[in-house]
């Protein structure tokens, strides 16, 4: 956001890394970049899948932390065409 650049998550560092070792690196980036700018929700999950060769999906499952029943909602994020390698 060029508004607010603090406001991200540094995944593209691990993209073109061996998933071994990107994945607990890029999980962890998401799971604390929402930790920290979207109070209102509770990460469930991030499972990282490969899409196709040097590209990934990074689903993210999370609820509202208002919710009282609980419902898992899931979004993918998804590293912009202009940053993929």
């Amino acid at each position: 956001m060029p508004t607010a650049p603090e406001k991200c998550c540094r995944i593209q560092p691990y993209v073109d890394r061996r998933p071994d070792y990107a994945i607990p690196y890029i999980t962890r980036e998401i799971w604390d970049a929402l930790a920290i700018w979207e109070p209102r929700i509770i990460v469930d999950r991030v499972a990282i899948t490969p899409e196709d060769f040097g590209h990934w999906r990074f689903p993210v499952f999370w609820h509202l932390r208002s919710d009282v029943a609980r419902e898992v909602l899931r979004t993918d994020v998804i590293l912009p065409s202009e940053r993929r390698p």
